[in-house]
């Protein structure tokens, strides 16, 4: 046998083995968008509280300290300057829920 011919079957292996290896290793790929953002339209606090909060008038102002009047003309008039347009990646932040983080 050929010293040489041996040398080359073990390199083949000992490469072989290496990209099996490499495979394993592999992290673990992280998310495009974490699950917990992903329910924010459902289970989030605007989705959850707000409409809650405009059946009671009281409560809507102790939260927003402004009346849901106040706090409908006010987004009237911001909410074109505020407003973004959903993409084919992802839903965007609605205006009324902006507004609503930045009052509170």
């Amino acid at each position: 046998m050929n010293p040489f011919s041996i040398n080359k079957n073990a390199v083949n292996t000992l490469s072989a083995l290496l990209v099996v290896r490499r495979r394993r290793r592999r992290r673990q790929r992280k998310y495009w968008v974490h699950p917990i953002v992903s329910e924010r339209t459902i289970k989030g606090n605007f989705a959850l509280l707000h409409s809650h909060l405009k059946e009671y008038p009281d409560k809507f102002f102790e939260y927003y300290r402004m009346s849901i009047a106040s706090f409908e003309t006010l987004l009237s008039k911001v909410e074109d300057s505020i407003r973004k347009s959903d993409t084919v990646m992802r839903n965007c932040i609605s205006a009324e829920e902006k507004l609503a983080v930045t009052l509170r």
